[in-house]
């Protein structure tokens, strides 16, 4: 089995692993997700940029036919789709993190060295925001709606760039 096969299996299994980990986030706020979903997304940046790494000497069309030979559950069609996947989950990762940030700042911290780092904060989850909407719109609705699928965010704020 060779090391991109690893790679391909281990990175199904952290997805799969999301779902099990998207159930505990029924009960909250659509603007945070729980702290061990957060762990995996992370995990999943992690690996799917081995897989580019190790995929940067090989075409396409070879990715597509070691792809074919493994049995995914949430398989990758392109190297393309999996770095534009990456840069959403970079940017999905940003997001939850400056929310919560911000979040922690409004409920214990009144000071204002709080007000200054509440505005950096917010600031950073709009920025990653609007990447996520930019990156959104060019992939198309249907791959979007598909990242979102495979990394069980279908009930956070990150289903606003579809208008629900």
């Amino acid at each position: 089995m060779s090391t991109l096969v690893r790679q391909l299996i281990a990175f199904d299994i952290i997805k799969q692993e999301l779902e099990e980990v998207s159930l505990l986030n029924d009960e909250l706020d659509k603007d945070s997700i729980e702290q061990a979903h957060l762990q995996l997304l992370k995990h999943c940046s992690a690996a799917n940029q081995a897989i580019i790494d190790s995929t940067l000497s090989i075409s396409e069309y070879d990715f597509a036919k070691i792809v074919s030979q493994v049995e995914l559950e949430s398989p990758v069609s392109t190297k393309q789709l999996l770095t534009v996947h990456n840069k959403l989950l970079s940017w999905a990762i940003s997001f939850f993190v400056a929310k919560e940030r911000a979040n922690s700042i409004t409920s214990i911290d009144f000071s204002e060295q709080a007000e200054i780092r509440l505005d950096l904060w917010q600031t950073k989850a709009a920025k990653a925001k609007n990447h996520i909407k930019t990156l959104a719109s060019a992939l198309g609705k249907g791959e979007y709606i598909e990242f979102i699928r495979q990394y069980r965010l279908n009930k956070t704020e990150l289903m606003w760039p579809l208008g629900k």
